[in-house]
Parts: structure tokens; sequence; C-alpha cells
């Protein structure tokens, strides 16, 4: 096998279709296993993908009866048009999911025959899939509402943000790491603010609801 199947391995660098391309601990332990190469597992880069999801992502169904036990890597929603994170947190994007009668029995996930818009490489499974322009190191704020747009910049969740009647969804903002500690910076905002994981953060104007929930980090 050449590469990965992509709905257990989206953003390794051995994935079928790569767009983040990640040099993981699982990636390196590859080469190191093919006999060439020789990796150095301290630079070894985060999972995006999978990670802490245990052994049963592996055989379970990404979406059982419409729901999925694993929403930070599958979706199940195409007419939510808010944008949300993907994966790796580098864009923002919506739930790719299509209209398909090709797709095997096996891989049908809903009562109509809908599945994702990398199909087989995917096994018809849906996630956030980026759209054009919203880039968090080179999109459009123009289109991402609450966004900074910046080489520092990465995908936060939110919650019930809103910028006036704007739903925002969630959005790219100014990261920092340092001597163990993550700070965020807002739209809007010169400040740098502590980010701990798992904490909600209320940002100031231009939003007038909602919170940011701190990632984790390593």
């Amino acid at each position: 096998m050449s590469h990965w199947g992509r709905r257990n391995a989206k953003d390794e660098l051995m994935a079928s279709f790569v767009v983040s391309g990640y040099y993981t601990a699982i990636t390196m332990a590859l080469f190191t296993d093919l006999g060439y190469y020789k990796a150095n597992f301290e630079m070894a880069e985060p999972m995006s993908w999978g990670s802490g999801a245990g052994c049963a992502l592996l055989t379970d169904k990404c979406v059982t009866d419409g729901a999925t036990l694993y929403p930070d890597m599958f979706c199940t929603d195409s007419s939510d048009a808010t944008l949300r994170c993907t994966s790796d947190r580098q864009s923002l994007g919506t739930c790719a999911i299509y209209q398909d009668d090709t797709i095997p029995p096996e891989f049908q996930y809903f009562a109509t025959k809908q599945g994702s818009m990398r199909g087989a490489m995917m096994e018809y499974c849906p996630f956030i899939a980026p759209m054009n322009g919203t880039g968090c190191m080179d999109g459009n704020e123009t289109i991402m509402p609450g966004s900074v747009v910046s080489p520092s910049s990465r995908c936060l969740t939110g919650e019930n943000l809103r910028m006036g009647s704007t739903v925002v969804g969630d959005v790219c903002m100014q990261l920092r790491c340092g001597e163990g500690t993550l700070s965020v910076r807002y739209k809007g905002s010169e400040e740098w603010h502590p980010c701990a994981p798992g904490q909600k953060l209320t940002p100031p104007a231009p939003f007038t609801a909602g919170s940011i929930r701190c990632p984790l980090f390593s």
C-alpha cells in the first residue's frame, strides 16, 4: 500500500490526498520501519486528525443514524452555513456533504444517499472542508466575520459568537506560544490574552455575544 486511507489519516503526510501533510510520530514510525530512514521523533508534529479518538475510530462508522461520536472530525449537517474550523485549524469551512447515488451500501450513513466530497478516499465520511479565501494565514477577512488573518493565526472554536445580528461560528485568531502557555489576540484588540486549555474567553467588541474555547496545545 503506497498511502494510508484518508478517512483514518486525513492530515498525515502519507494520506492518499494531502493538504496538511504533517510529520507526526505515526508517519515517522512508518518511514523508520521501511529501513531507509532514521527519524528524529523529538521533531514530530502534533496529530490534528484522530488524536485521542482511541482505537474504536478504526472500527466504528464515522456516522451512525445521522450522528457521529467524533464531532471534531466528522460532521452531519450540510444545511448549516456557519463557518467552522477545519481539522488542522488552518482554515474555515462548512460540512461537505453531497448527494451521490453511487455510494456503496456499506458507506451510506444517512437516510438518503449522501457522502463527502472526497468520496471513496474518505469512505464517504463527511467532514469540514475549507472554503476558498478562508485560510487563517492568507484568507480574506471580509468573508471571515470576526477573524484575524496573519501568519500566526489559527482557527479556534466559537460558542454562540455573534457580531450584532451576524452569527459568527468559529474564528481565526492570532496565537502566541511561550514557556508552556498560549495567548490569543482578538479582532480589534492589541492585547494578548492567556488561553488555558478548555478555558472559555469572552471577546470584546466587535463581538456582542458568545465565547471562544481555548484549544489543547503541545
